[in-house]
């Protein structure tokens, strides 16, 4: 099961193979999906998604040295 898929970000990072997936399911029909039909295209929005997921870690990861390094010379400053 993949995270919601209509935010801003994921639109950006993952939207080209959002719409593929969602067409492929609409085109297939029940019988195609559960044959095996999208799973090329649902494994590569995974892996985008992991892509996307890793990055925004990385980038909180910074943010969060940055705020805890201004909290302790704030309170060195005391």
């Amino acid at each position: 099961m993949h995270p919601h898929l209509y935010t801003d970000a994921k639109q950006a990072a993952c939207g080209d193979i959002i719409r593929q997936l969602y067409e492929c399911r609409e085109e297939g029909g029940w019988m195609f999906r559960i044959l095996g039909g999208c799973q090329d295209i649902d494994k590569q929005l995974g892996k985008c998604l992991r892509d996307e997921r890793i990055d925004r870690t990385k980038r909180n990861q910074e943010k969060a040295k940055v705020r805890n390094q201004k909290k302790q010379e704030a309170w060195s400053n005391l």
